[in-house]
Formats: C-alpha cells, sequence, structure tokens
C-alpha cells in the first residue's frame, strides 16, 4: 500500500530528489504525472498522477519494471482520486530497486498480480 503523500515534496537538497515525467500509455489516455525518487537513508518513491479515470471494479497500482519484462509490485494506490482525478502517494523502495528502470502506474483487478496489468502512465526512473 502506498502511503499518501502531501504534494509536492520538497527536500532541502534538490540533488536529494530525481523527477521524471510520467506519460500516458495510450494515445487516448490524458492523464499525467511524475515519479519523483527521494534519496537520504531510506530511499523513497514519490508518485503524483492527475487526469485518470475513477476506479470501478479495479485499484491503481504502482510497479517498478525492465524492458525485458522484470517487473515488481511496489503497491496499490489506496488514496481516492480528488475531483481532478489525481493523487499523490509514496513509498520506502525495497532492496534491489536499482535494478529496475522504469516505473508503472496499472490498473488491476487481482488483489495478488503476478504480473502488471494494462499500463495507464509509465516513465524512466533511475534509482542508481
Amino acid at each position: 500500500v502506498l502511503a499518501p503523500s502531501a504534494p509536492p515534496t520538497v527536500t532541502a537538497d534538490a540533488s536529494a530528489a530525481r523527477v521524471s515525467q510520467l506519460t500516458p500509455a495510450h494515445a487516448t489516455n490524458h492523464a499525467s504525472g511524475t515519479a519523483t525518487v527521494i534519496r537520504g537513508p531510506t530511499p523513497m518513491l514519490e508518485i503524483q498522477a492527475q487526469g485518470l479515470a475513477a476506479n470501478a471494479s479495479d485499484v491503481y497500482a504502482v510497479w517498478l519494471g525492465r524492458p525485458r519484462g522484470a517487473a515488481r509490485l511496489l503497491g496499490f494506490v489506496t488514496t481516492a482520486l480528488d475531483s481532478d482525478g489525481g493523487f499523490a502517494a509514496a513509498k520506502a523502495l525495497p532492496a534491489g530497486a536499482r535494478r529496475f528502470d522504469r516505473v508503472l502506474l496499472t490498473r488491476e483487478t487481482s488483489a495478488d498480480p503476478a504480473r502488471p496489468g494494462p499500463s495507464v502512465l509509465e516513465g524512466a526512473i533511475s534509482l542508481t
């Protein structure tokens, strides 16, 4: 579960955070967002998104991924979408996260997905 986050995150040292743009996975999707890697004793990933469609029988999830398909579920977005279809949430990065170079925001219908569901937003990230 990703914890709600108050946007925007401000760090005292600009080099302590790297912001990446998240772009729609499909041309018909008008959502957008950012993924911010926050460095420190406990590295965090903060996701901010807007323009998302309301959930029906599915939930949004955040995955770390690699080009050849390897992926790791980071957590589910439990925060309700605001009036602009947006949310902000953060989670500590797990051990081994450096091997991933993409972040995906997906729609999931399972409480225990084995692989990412349909991608809504995605983008490159640097965890090194």
